[in-house]
């Protein structure tokens, strides 16, 4: 899953993220994968993948959000 955020000259008030985006550590990837933990159990648990529970999980939140589906 992504987000993509308008970013220009014009709009730049997203750049208060670039120090979060800048911690891919090896001790962050780390951190994240004990994360990722628990939506790899629930979809297990339901037979489902990681972008189906998170497809179900945005489907969920408000009508007017339309996640966007990406083949590969």
């Amino acid at each position: 899953m992504a987000i993509q955020n308008r970013y220009s000259m014009m709009a730049r008030w997203h750049e208060v993220l670039f120090p979060v985006l800048e911690e891919f550590t090896a001790e962050a990837m780390d951190q994240n994968q004990k994360l990722l933990a628990l939506p790899q159990d629930m979809a297990r648990e339901k037979n489902a993948t990681l972008a189906q529970l998170s497809l179900a999980w945005m489907l969920c939140k408000k009508p007017w959000i339309v996640p966007i589906r990406w083949n590969l």
